[in-house]
């Protein structure tokens, strides 16, 4: 009597590990391993592992952006549920929140396990930068605000610098920085001259970095109406 409940107790407790109440199978916890950035065009390893792997099953792992299930960004499968290796070659949109989705092959019955979602950045060299007036003219009269933009032909995780004139600009009250703008209000005749932006990103210890040409911007000074008074002399 005693061997047979403990049996039956073994059995109640290795079934609760597998099903919660009546709902459907679960996989276990799902890691996903892989690097957190990368420069763009390299391959790179990413690595899904189920904490308890299911025997004499077939398990299938899929990489995807998180929240976006329509674009496979690389796949394997396991025919005994280990862990298994996904490799990519990295592009501009891998950049983000990764996670990995691991499905029984062949057994619906079992639901899908989705990993915590992991930071991946992907560094994209900069390339060619260009001073774009987005305010309008280069010539102007004091008092208008000028705007510029730094534009870049490619970049990712980019700091800028502004320059007037070979000197670095600082942000003032009338000065404002804000990522690649550069807006400077009230202008006076001090801020004519030659602006060019410098464009910065790195990987481990490389920097990459470029500079733009220089656009000329000239403020004029408001010429005042004079005041003309006339006053009449009378001769005695």
């Amino acid at each position: 009597m005693e061997m047979t409940f403990l049996l039956f107790l073994l059995a109640t407790v290795g079934l609760g590990s597998c099903y919660k109440g009546h709902d459907a199978p679960v996989l276990g916890k799902l890691l996903l391993y892989g690097p957190s950035v990368a420069l763009v065009k390299k391959t790179v390893y990413f690595y899904c592992e189920l904490e308890m792997h299911p025997e004499n099953e077939t398990v299938h792992y899929q990489l995807f952006k998180e929240g976006d299930r329509s674009k496979i960004l690389g796949d394997d499968t396991s025919l005994h549920g280990e862990g298994r290796g996904i490799v990519i070659l990295t592009k501009t949109f891998h950049d983000g929140i990764l996670e990995c989705v691991a499905t029984v092959q062949n057994n619906t019955s079992v639901q899908p396990t989705v990993s915590n979602g992991h930071r991946f950045r992907v560094i994209e060299p900069v390339k060619t930068a260009e001073v774009e007036v987005t305010s309008g003219q280069t010539e102007f009269f004091e008092g208008k605000t000028l705007e510029l933009q730094c534009k870049l032909e490619k970049g990712s995780y980019v700091t800028y610098e502004w320059f007037l004139d070979g000197q670095k600009i600082t942000q003032t009250q009338y000065r404002y920085l804000d990522d690649k703008r550069l807006m400077v209000f009230r202008t006076t005749s001090k801020d004519s001259g030659s602006y060019m932006c410098a464009a910065q990103n790195s990987f481990n210890e490389t920097i990459y970095r470029v500079n733009s040409s220089a656009v000329l911007i000239t403020t004029k000074d408001v010429v005042s109406t004079p005041d003309i008074s006339f006053t009449v002399l009378k001769r005695i």
